[in-house]
């Protein structure tokens, strides 16, 4: 059943293999340059900021480091999809659709080894693809990760999270899953791979917006704007934020408000005084509001174990679909 499993898959198989190695031969001749330019730059973890800015606009002037970050982003994100719907999705609707199934059950296999067999193989190289290409692209992009103004939270962006880490392994093993059990659910192929795709891409925009801030509790800090030490943010529209502390260094912030009194939310623009850039008036008119700024963030040391949480979930949920898989296979005529 293995080897049968391995044929059916090898195509499958070698087309990972060649874009492994094409990734890692494009992004390591290219990042031992990026490193290069990093330690020439006078980089050593950006201890300076002139060292940072001399790396920086040293990557800007090649506009082919910008085009490959961006193209490793978009392989991070669209490799597990891809894999949920050309491996996953005709996984079993194939053998459905086309009734070889029928000649399988009557050897002396089970349905249970049969899909155990075949979903342990192709999610096993699944996992191990996206895991390999989130080590190359992580190692590729780390001196541009450790240059951002704030590299903690820069790793915590709904963009970048997902694409970085151990992550990607956990998205990969759900969208296979996910693929499997939507065929065995349809039993066609080509309205199994529409639906994973559609069901897997509503997950990844939920899961940064939705869950990922609160897989722990986060930190809310409070501080009275009492004194003269503050800092004043306008965006929009004069839209002004006062600011008594600014977030921790690495921290994600989750929200960052003020506050009146009564412990309402304070959204107004900016006065005239403070957009005109007067500054002992501005200071006057705002501490006469008696406001508290309040700020929720996770610390940046939660990063691993938010990764960890993170897949966690997706191979719990993984682990679930292929029970739901194999419970589904034997209720099948």
């Amino acid at each position: 059943m293995t080897w049968l499993a391995w044929r059916q898959f090898r195509t499958q198989a070698l087309v990972a293999v060649v874009t492994l190695t094409a990734v890692a031969l494009g992004y390591g001749v290219t990042g031992i340059k990026l490193h290069q330019l990093a330690a020439a730059s006078g980089y050593p973890g950006c201890v300076t900021a002139s060292h940072c800015h001399r790396f920086v606009t040293a990557v800007q002037a090649s506009s082919l480091y910008p085009i490959l970050f961006f193209a490793a982003m978009v392989l991070l994100y669209l490799t597990p999809a891809l894999i949920g719907i050309f491996w996953g999705a005709p996984l079993v609707a194939r053998e459905l659709e086309s009734g070889s199934f029928r000649m399988l059950w009557t050897q002396s296999i089970s349905r249970t080894r049969w899909l155990t067999v075949k979903m342990v193989l192709v999610g096993a190289a699944a996992m191990i693809t996206a895991g390999l290409l989130s080590l190359i692209v992580t190692w590729w992009a780390a001196p541009i990760d450790a240059v951002g103004i704030n590299p903690g939270a820069y790793r915590f962006s709904p963009v970048r999270f997902g694409a970085t880490g151990i992550v990607p392994i956990g998205y990969a093993a759900f969208a296979f899953t996910l693929g499997v059990t939507v065929g065995l659910l349809l039993r066609r192929t080509l309205p199994a791979m529409a639906v994973t795709f559609v069901v897997f891409l509503a997950v990844q925009i939920a899961m940064p917006i939705a869950i990922r801030p609160h897989l722990r509790p986060p930190v809310i800090h409070s501080v009275a704007i009492t004194g003269p030490a503050m800092n004043i943010e306008i965006s929009g529209p004069a839209q002004m934020l006062v600011m008594a502390s600014d977030p921790p260094i690495g921290a994600w912030t989750i929200a960052n408000v003020d506050r009146d009194p009564a412990g309402e939310t304070v959204e107004q623009r900016a006065p005239d005084a403070c957009l005109q850039n007067s500054s002992d008036a501005c200071t006057t008119l705002i501490l006469a509001q008696h406001l508290t700024q309040v700020l929720t963030y996770q610390p940046a040391n939660r990063y691993w174990s938010f990764q960890g949480y993170e897949t966690g979930i997706f191979l719990v949920a993984s682990l679930g679909l292929g029970a739901l898989s194999s419970w589904r296979l034997k209720r099948i005529c």
